[in-house]
């Protein structure tokens, strides 16, 4: 009657055990068709595929369920989050952190304030300074509190001296000019 099941000790029964989680996911999926329920069960299955190191499949099917849920619906946020997270482990900062954005526009989704901290610091590393403070002054105005837990005036401070700092581009000389 323990509701918590505990994550095998055996790495490879671990692996087992998720791809047969996965397998009995996809089943139902495909049952249930375009249902809320299989959307659901989608978000679920991406999860299991992140955790699995299978980054393109969670990719295509939170894409998927990206386009499937309404704009204002909270879970199309969750979506949204995961897929984030997936664009960033695949080393594209700057579609994780417009993921992220999106996702925190989202006013249904409770977390909305971690998505926009999230938003700056993959903005930071994608080198887009000015859309980072953006994302940053999002947070401090969903969420004060959390905000200032998370550090979010030193962020923008940071970022500010970067934009600040970066020299304003060469204009273009060649023989064209």
């Amino acid at each position: 009657d323990d509701p918590f099941i505990s994550e095998p000790a055996n790495a490879e029964q671990a692996k087992k055990a998720r791809e047969a989680a996965l397998a009995e996911l996809e089943a139902f999926i495909a049952e249930h068709g375009s249902s809320d329920t299989a959307r659901i069960a989608g978000l679920r299955a991406a999860e299991l595929e992140v955790d699995l190191g299978n980054l393109a499949a969670a990719d295509r099917r939170l894409e998927a369920l990206v386009a499937a849920f309404d704009p204002d619906d909270a879970r199309r946020g969750v979506a949204l989050r995961l897929r984030g997270y997936v664009l960033d482990q695949n080393g594209d900062p700057l579609a994780a952190a417009e993921a992220y954005e999106a996702g925190a526009r989202i006013e249904a989704y409770r977390a909305r304030v971690l998505l926009w901290i999230a938003a700056g610091d993959a903005f930071a590393r994608a080198g887009a300074p000015a859309r980072a403070v953006g994302a940053y002054q999002q947070a401090l105005s969903a969420s004060p509190e959390v905000a200032e837990e998370q550090g979010i005036v030193t962020r923008i401070a940071i970022e500010q001296a970067k934009r600040e700092s970066t020299p304003p581009a060469a204009p273009a000389t060649g023989p064209d000019k």
